[in-house]
């Protein structure tokens, strides 16, 4: 058992040293290097496969960070997990940003935003077209010209995949009217590379509603932001797409081979895919051919790896668990090891006081052992008979000089020293009357010649019964008083202090209990340190004994 708690509070150690070596591992300089790098790859629509990383960040900024800073924390966390497709968590990660941020920063915007995004993943439209409202009533109160086109923007996707196409326009129209030249933040609008995307799903809008006036108009601008964003593959497979639902095939093709030369690989399939259906409707069997085994390379591409994605995600998440298994091993131990010292430190504390209360009792006892020694002793009867006269003599002066005030004062000590001289004339001849008692009865007239060492043998269990008997009857309960000295007592200590109190003296113990005197001696020594803990000499408990 105390191998075990020794283990136990070892580990308890050792763990604590591992939880410190673990906090110090990450750092707000690397804490924030980490957001910084998952917000650029996030502008850049780079996927995320691994949120093991950013969980880490996390839990140091919840910790040790700023609002703000908790804020954007959990917000790029939802954002690897919309990624990696794990739309719960990715939900109570923005619900954390947005409750942690304040209404007005950029953060808490972009997670109501992105909530709403969750939402129409989940073809919740009306839940998401709420909190895109959200987001743009927060980003109209912070003056944030880039939040509310994203808040619009989103709002009219919303609507038209719940197909009220009208309100859908008048959301693009009112995201147009933010991104005009004459705004103030319209270069770095026009710049960003996420707003190009409003103008390719403007144009679709306005083609389904027969709207040409408005795509007439939007066509120079959808030029200018595919010169400007040659690298944007998205943007420019959504140009392709919209030239040729306009019949514009030459600028389609071009736009869609545009798409194929970018390193987005899932542009590039998709442009191969629709390429290839324009080049067969074309009637151009060969060229459809090849573009189709290109997007068919492409495709097993994207499969494949979407499949090692997969695969790093499901190892990511496997060896999440067993560090997760191994932390709640770890902490149950912990928790066991903290109990099993508390246990250690309960016991230790108990065994500890009981320990302290009797040394207090033996103490205790001690003193009123060697008071009433001291009481019985000559020197105190013979102090106490002077201490008596003298008073006598100051209390006749004090009657001369009639001072009644010292005369009552030495009065009332002379009547304390005889009350306590009488206590022990008391004692005294209730040990001789005990005494005189027990050697006038037959049990006292069978153990004499035993005890002068007339006769051989030993006392037998009926006669030391006899013998407790008569000092329970004869001296107020001898044996219980003893105990309540101490509880420890054995046999043999009991008799010794039975012959004790009945008045034998060291010869006749030693013969009656078939011992050398010497023994006798010692044993009386060592049965005085058993009860009152100290050192004292054999006489001491003789006397101890006899005024009990």
């Amino acid at each position: 058992m105390v191998k075990k708690i020794e283990r136990n509070i070892a580990v308890l150690c050792w763990l604590m040293l591992l939880c410190s070596c673990g906090m110090g591992e990450m750092n707000h300089e690397r804490a924030q290097a980490v957001m910084d790098s998952v917000l650029t790859e996030d502008r850049q629509h780079v996927r995320h496969t691994s949120a093991v990383e950013m969980e880490q960040v996390v839990r140091y900024i919840d910790g040790n960070g700023y609002l703000h800073e908790q804020a954007e924390a959990h917000y790029l966390l939802g954002r690897v997990y919309m990624d990696m497709g794990l739309t719960a968590d990715a939900m109570k990660q923005m619900q954390l940003a947005a409750e942690t941020g304040l209404a007005g920063e950029e953060f808490c915007i972009l997670a109501v935003d992105n909530i709403g995004h969750l939402h129409l993943g989940n073809s919740n439209r009306a839940e998401a077209l709420t909190y895109f409202r959200r987001a743009h009533d927060f980003a109209t109160a912070y003056g944030d010209t880039a939040l509310m086109v994203y808040a619009i923007r989103d709002m009219g996707r919303a609507l038209r995949l719940s197909g009220d196409n009208e309100l859908a326009m008048n959301c693009m129209k009112r995201a147009e009217q933010l991104l005009v030249p004459n705004t103030p933040h319209s270069s770095f609008l026009l710049s960003h590379s996420s707003f190009p995307s409003l103008y390719p799903e403007y144009i679709s809008l306005a083609l389904e509603m027969g709207d040409e006036p408005t795509v007439r108009r939007l066509l120079p601008v959808l030029r200018q932001l595919g010169d400007a964003h040659a690298d944007n593959g998205s943007l420019m497979l959504a140009i392709g797409k919209t030239y040729a639902q306009l019949g514009q095939r030459d600028s389609a093709y071009w736009y869609l081979h545009r798409a194929m030369t970018t390193d987005h690989v899932t542009a590039h399939a998709s442009a191969a895919q629709y390429l290839a259906e324009m080049q067969k409707a074309d009637g151009k069997p060969e060229q459809a051919y090849a573009t189709a085994l290109e997007c068919l390379s492409l495709t097993d591409s994207i499969r494949h790896r979407a499949q090692a994605e997969n695969r790093s995600l499901v190892a990511s998440l496997k060896n999440q668990l067993e560090v997760e298994r191994e932390n709640s091993r770890l902490r149950t131990q912990l928790v066991m090891s903290g109990l099993a010292a508390l246990v250690v430190f309960l016991v230790m504390g108990v065994l500890f006081r009981r320990y302290s209360a009797r040394l207090r009792r033996q103490a205790e006892r001690y003193r009123q052992a060697q008071e009433m020694l001291r009481r019985n002793s000559e020197a105190f009867m013979s102090a106490s008979q002077q201490r008596i006269e003298e008073l006598n003599r100051q209390i006749g002066n004090a009657r001369q000089h009639n001072d009644e005030l010292q005369e009552r004062l030495l009065q009332m000590e002379k009547e304390q020293k005889e009350q306590e001289l009488e206590q022990v004339r008391h004692q005294q001849s209730r040990q001789e009357q005990l005494t005189t008692a027990f050697r006038s009865s037959p049990l006292y007239q069978a153990l004499e010649p035993l005890a002068n060492g007339d006769a051989t043998g030993c006392v037998s269990p009926e006669q030391w019964q006899e013998i407790a008997q008569f000092l329970d009857t004869h001296a107020d309960h001898f044996t219980h008083r003893l105990y309540e000295y101490c509880p420890a007592l054995k046999t043999s200590d009991l008799q010794l202090c039975y012959l004790l109190r009945l008045g034998f003296n060291n010869v006749q113990i030693s013969n009656l209990c078939s011992r050398t005197q010497q023994a006798s001696t010692n044993a009386r020594k060592r049965l005085f340190k058993k009860i009152f803990n100290r050192d004292g000499a054999a006489d001491d408990l003789n006397r101890f004994v006899t005024t009990l």
